[in-house]
Formats: structure tokens, C-alpha cells, sequence
């Protein structure tokens, strides 16, 4: 469904007030950022086509602990009422100061989607985060899981917590 003016309206100024409460001092520096995450609301000009030109599946995206972290984006895409394809986005994320980071789009399928775009952390805890890009759209992310991150950092050693439940409990599955 695509939000209304006044949708937006309502969202911009309930997200005034929990930006305000934001318990991350320094939220583009902050370990929370690191997991899997779900949009639950995107503010982006984007969303706001005709559906009958763009239908997308909700977007899920995990941020990997790195030197440079990295983001992984997935999500179906259908235009034009046509066969749905998978949209599989690897980005780099560069901080820039306490609240901002840089997204560069380095790898995608299909090649043809390779941009950059500024973001504005402006909340973030243990289950939520609020990111605004540089027009002041927000981004409003729910957390599925968080990752465990041994002392070994490949990737191959990256878990999810969910991961994490099933290997120590197989029986609460």
C-alpha cells in the first residue's frame, strides 16, 4: 500500500518525537547497526509509483561487521507486470561523522543499479532504526536478527542469533 500525504504527515512527526529519545549517542559508529533488518516503512520517492509500475517485496538487508562495513540487500522485484526478478545489492558503508554514513553500491544484480546516497541514522536501539537519506525521507527498520561475531571475524564464522538458538538448542525449533 502507498503511504498517503498524510501518512507521511503522521510518520515525519511521530519519528520527531522517538528521534528525540534516540539511546545511541553515536549511531553510525554503533555495534547495533550490525544485523538483519527488515523496512517496514520507506518514506522514498520511490514508493510513492503507481503500483502498477514497480511492486516490490518487502526489503531485508543484513549489515556485516568489516573494517569497512558491508550491506547485503535482497528483495523481488516485478515492473511492468512482468516476471518477478531478484534484486541482490552489496554495498560498502563509510562513516562520515557520528550520524552519517555514505552507502556505495558495489556490486548488484542487475548491474544497471549502482549508485551511492547519504544516511542519516537518526535512532537506533536493540529492535529499531530510523534512517533518513539526504532529502530527509525516512527509513523506518525493524530488526530480525543480530549478529554473533566470534573472535574470528570471516564470514564464514558470522552467525545470526537465530543460528545461535538452533545450534544450542536444536529442540526450540
Amino acid at each position: 500500500m502507498t503511504p498517503t500525504v498524510s501518512d507521511r504527515l503522521l510518520v515525519n512527526e511521530m519519528l520527531l518525537s522517538v528521534e528525540s529519545e534516540n539511546p545511541a549517542p553515536s549511531p553510525a559508529y554503533s555495534p547495533l547497526l550490525e544485523g538483519t533488518w527488515k523496512v517496514a516503512y520507506s518514506g522514498t520517492v520511490a514508493n510513492r509509483l503507481p503500483a502498477e509500475l514497480i511492486k516490490t517485496s518487502p526489503l531485508s538487508l543484513t549489515i556485516l561487521p568489516d573494517d569497512q562495513p558491508i550491506i547485503e540487500i535482497t528483495s523481488e522485484v516485478t515492473v511492468f507486470n512482468s516476471s518477478a526478478q531478484t534484486l541482490k545489492l552489496r554495498n560498502t558503508l563509510d562513516v562520515e561523522s557520528d550520524m552519517r554514513i555514505r552507502e556505495t553500491y558495489s556490486e548488484a544484480e542487475p548491474e544497471a543499479l549502482k549508485y551511492e546516497r547519504l544516511l542519516f541514522i537518526a535512532y537506533l536501539d536493540e529492535d529499531m532504526m530510523v534512517a533518513r537519506d539526504d532529502t530527509g525521507a525516512p527509513d523506518i527498520l525493524v530488526r530480525t536478527s543480530a549478529l554473533v561475531v566470534d573472535e574470528i571475524t570471516d564470514d564464514e564464522d558470522l552467525i545470526t542469533t537465530e543460528e545461535a538458538v538452533i545450534e544450542s538448542d536444536p529442540q526450540s525449533v
